[in-house]
């Protein structure tokens, strides 16, 4: 026998097994897994990009416990030698949560002015966290979990699994777009914004927060007002989903903030005779109907004026992140900020963090949303549709229907309200505030970002069970794979 035939007689054989997560024997071995993939993450291309490691490792479902009803999978390898013992290993680890969420959204292309109806909400599964050991790549082990991972979300009642993935991670697209059947869905934005070393904006005032500048009320709701706002701003956005009051209720969420204008409060008092606006401890409007905080909220809520909204989600306290291939130059640049603000505070320049040579926190912004008056809900067509019925002289153009002064005030609104949670994050001890929005979401011209640091994610969809308009109401449309993009989406903290 010749020393190939005599090595391969002597090869190892591998056993695969695709099982659940069991708390009291893997998680020593899915944190070694974590940790290795972790170290060999490097920026696609050479460029600039943010690396995340998991916090809670020794939580290994922290990622998906938000969820309504979840799973993780792991494959464990058993390696039998031909002479001695068996060796088993974990190699490969996915989660996946389900939940309800709004489907396709009636109209025509993007950014059109087709009529536009909301749809039913269609039961979908989020895969993330997909992970499998360097040693064991391209042996179809990704492929498995996947499958089972799938045929779990089947059982469940999912419709459609999605997931996300950097555009520029070709394995992984390659993987789910030519192996497993999915489509190339959405391409979302995600924009970040470094956090200065002082506060950029607002100061206490009368129980609320106030720009220095512009005149503008900053206040924080409660969860029960807060989930009706969403409800009535975001009913009508793909991917908004339906347990909204769980996502408003999590530890990880810090809370809604609403910006509006004084100038507008005041003159909303003038014409109604409502002569307070002052909030409770927990920001909650509970009073009874008709007492002066009522109207106003309820002004807000009928377009009476502008008015924005965004949430923060604690995202540092489930994963850090890194900054990976920045140039030697960009480095340099950042410390010298630090500096000209530590010696020379008068000089009007942006204090950068130090994101480059340890791991940092990052809180999330999601649920952004801008309305106006006169039925111009936001800058989503869609949602400026929403008033546009009960105003049938309203146009449905952002564009046609607004002058350069009304396009400011609501610029103005917005940044003011981002800054507001740049200066939330700062007092957290956080580097870096990131939201996602989608790609040709007029609203996201306005937001602060730093496009070094910034990209864009690549959202994939597969239908996993037909779809039949005789199954109930649930089910009114066809295939929401073929469904054209919509203006704006409803990025998921949970699924970040």
């Amino acid at each position: 026998m010749d020393s190939s035939q005599l090595s391969s007689t002597r090869r190892p054989k591998l056993e695969l097994t695709i099982r659940g997560f069991n708390k009291d024997t893997d998680i020593s071995q899915i944190q070694e897994l974590e940790r290795s993939c972790d170290a060999e993450a490097t920026p696609h291309g050479g460029k600039t990009s943010l690396v995340f490691t998991v916090l809670n490792v020794r939580d290994p479902l922290c990622r998906v416990r938000s969820y309504p009803s979840y799973r993780m999978l792991v494959a464990e390898a058993r390696t039998v030698p031909e002479f001695g013992t068996a060796n088993t290993k974990i190699v490969g680890v996915i989660r996946a949560g389900i939940k309800d969420v709004i489907g396709p959204v009636e109209g025509g292309e993007e950014g059109g002015d087709a009529v536009r109806s909301p749809s039913e909400y269609v039961k979908v599964m989020y895969i993330s966290g997909l992970r499998v050991c360097c040693c064991y790549r391209r042996m179809g082990i990704a492929q498995k979990l996947v499958q089972e991972i799938e045929s779990w979300g089947i059982t469940q009642g999912a419709q459609y699994a999605y997931l996300a993935s950097e555009t520029d991670n070709q394995p992984s697209i390659n993987l789910f777009t030519h192996k497993m059947g999915y489509i190339k869905f959405r391409s979302p934005s995600i924009l970040v914004q470094p956090v200065y070393g002082k506060l950029k904006m607002v100061k206490p005032f009368s129980g609320m927060q106030h720009s220095r500048n512009r005149g503008i009320l900053i206040f924080k709701l409660g969860p029960i007002t807060a989930e009706r706002f969403y409800r009535s701003a975001h009913g009508r956005t793909e991917f908004f989903p339906m347990d909204i009051d769980r996502v408003l209720r999590n530890p990880l969420n810090f809370g809604t903030w609403v910006a509006c204008y004084k100038e507008d409060i005041a003159q909303y008092k003038s014409d109604t005779g409502v002569y307070s606006i002052d909030l409770d401890d927990e920001g909650e409007w509970a009073d009874p109907g008709g007492s002066p905080r009522s109207e106003i909220l309820r002004a807000m809520e009928e377009g009476r004026f502008t008015w924005a909204m965004l949430s923060l989600w604690r995202y540092d306290k489930l994963i850090n992140f890194e900054v990976r291939g920045a140039s030697a130059f960009m480095k340099r640049w950042a410390s010298l900020t630090r500096l000209a603000s530590k010696f020379m505070p008068w000089v009007v320049l942006p204090c950068l963090p130090n994101v480059f040579d340890k791991s940092f926190g990052v809180q999330l912004i999601y649920g952004l949303h801008v309305s106006r008056p006169d039925g111009r809900r936001s800058k989503d067509p869609m949602t400026l549709f929403n008033n546009s019925v009960d105003r049938p002289g309203a146009k449905t153009e952002w564009r046609n229907n607004s002058n350069d002064a009304d396009k400011d005030r609501t610029k103005s609104l917005l940044q003011s309200l981002c800054w507001h949670a740049h200066d939330m994050a700062l007092k957290a001890g956080c580097k870096a505030v990131m939201v996602e929005t989608g790609s040709c979401d007029p609203i996201k011209e306005d937001i602060p970002h730093w496009p070094l640091l910034s990209e864009h994610d690549l959202w994939c969809l597969k239908r996993l069970c037909s779809i039949s308009p005789s199954t109930g109401p649930n089910h009114v449309h066809d295939d929401w794979c073929k469904w054209p993009p919509s203006a704006s989406l409803f990025p998921d903290p949970r699924d970040f």
